[in-house]
């Protein structure tokens, strides 16, 4: 399987956008709200970053680090968690759009010798670690003591451990959230959670979701997994109810003046990011602010998706 690297690629070789791209419409939109979020959140210091049709804004709040007196900017490192799952699969719907594997092909097919748990005779596919439904927990247990949290499991850790699983129900019928499933669906470096990105390089990501019209990209943004259609969907409801499962992608539904969005939301290690976008409306918005805090984080999303709302007017 290709490795992520091709997604780190993409990321870490974005030019960063230029001020000369922002409007006076985009800057009217966002400068209060902006501020608003970045004050509510606690946070020592937040990147927003927003696209609306043809103009890209970026707006920079406090510092770097809590007292170290250092402004971000376009360039400042940080870590994207969660939302390294969307670059995964994105990597997989490409192989799948060049007829290189099927997002229907089972795991066993990558395992490379190991055996891979089945319920009864249905296996997990690429499609139900994508999607969150391979019948897989969201980790592989307790971190072992004194283990460093982003050094664990290694892909020998998890291969060992998933010949052992015992699925408790059929993959592809139930949706549960699984760190572990994207990370063996990366089957290489760390497709959980591994990536490091900058406001610049994910104003690049955020127009390639909205513009770029390739085969892997509607792979990657169709839903595979409407919520009517599973008993049961853990995980997913954080920021908003979430209507569907795509590569990656939670789907939210449209309400009021609030159009469907893709998001995904990522925390851990000192930082705190959200991506989101509506399709076919040309306008999208990610954040990232260096502080844990779940209850924190819910409203910053929810603020960033009002801000996507009133953008999203057509």
């Amino acid at each position: 399987m290709r490795s992520v690297i091709f997604a780190i690629a993409l990321v870490v070789g974005a030019v960063g956008a230029s001020r000369a791209s922002e409007n006076r419409l985009l800057a009217e939109a966002v400068d209060l709200p902006g501020f608003v979020m970045f004050h509510d959140s606690g946070a020592p210091g937040m990147v927003l970053v927003v696209v609306h049709d043809n103009a890209t804004l970026m707006r920079f709040y406090g510092q770097t680090e809590k007292g170290n007196n250092h402004a971000p900017d376009g360039t400042s490192l940080l870590r994207l968690n969660s939302i390294t799952k969307v670059f995964t699969a994105e990597v997989v719907a490409s192989l799948a759009s060049d007829g290189k594997l099927s997002l229907t092909d089972p795991l066993q097919r990558f395992a490379g010798g190991e055996k891979v748990p089945e319920f009864g005779t249905r296996p997990i596919t690429l499609l139900n670690l994508a999607t969150h439904s391979a019948a897989l927990p969201r980790e592989m247990g307790d971190l072992p003591q004194g283990t460093n949290p982003r050094a664990w499991p290694t892909q020998q850790d998890r291969w060992k451990w998933l010949v052992g699983y015992k699925l408790p129900w059929a993959p592809g019928t139930v949706a549960a959230y699984s760190n572990v499933g994207f990370d063996l669906l990366a089957d290489a470096t760390d497709g959980s959670g591994g990536l490091y990105s900058t406001a610049n390089d994910m104003a690049r990501w955020l127009r390639h979701n909205l513009e770029d019209t390739s085969g892997a990209l509607a792979l990657s943004h169709a839903i595979y997994r409407p919520r009517q259609t599973m008993p049961a969907a853990i995980g997913f409801d954080e920021v908003a109810p979430m209507a569907g499962l795509g590569l990656g992608w939670v789907e939210v539904a449209a309400q009021a003046n609030q159009p469907m969005l893709l998001v995904k939301s990522g925390g851990g290690a000192g930082f705190m990011s959200y991506i989101a976008f509506a399709p076919s409306r040309g306008v999208g918005v990610f954040l990232a602010v260096n502080r844990v805090d779940f209850p924190m984080f819910l409203g910053l999303a929810g603020a960033a998706n009002n801000l996507l709302a009133s953008l999203a007017t057509r």
